[in-house]
C-alpha cells in the first residue's frame, strides 16, 4: 500500500516538473522568434535602403 502512494506522489512530481520544464520550452522557443523578428526588420530596412540608392534612375 505505502509503495503505491509513493507511486502516486512520484507520477504527480514528475508530471508537475515535466509541464515545468515545457512551459519554459515554450516561453524559450517564442523569445527566440521574437529574436529574430527583431534581427529581421533591420535587414530589411538595410535591403531596402540599399536597392533605393543603387536603383538606376528612369529615362
Amino acid at each position: 500500500m505505502l509503495s503505491k502512494l509513493l507511486g502516486i506522489i512520484l507520477i504527480v512530481i514528475g508530471g508537475s516538473l515535466a509541464l515545468g520544464v515545457l512551459f519554459h520550452l515554450i516561453g524559450d522557443i517564442f523569445g527566440l522568434l521574437w529574436t529574430l523578428i527583431k534581427l529581421a526588420i533591420p535587414l530589411v530596412l538595410l535591403y531596402i535602403g540599399y536597392r533605393l540608392v543603387t536603383r538606376e534612375p528612369y529615362e
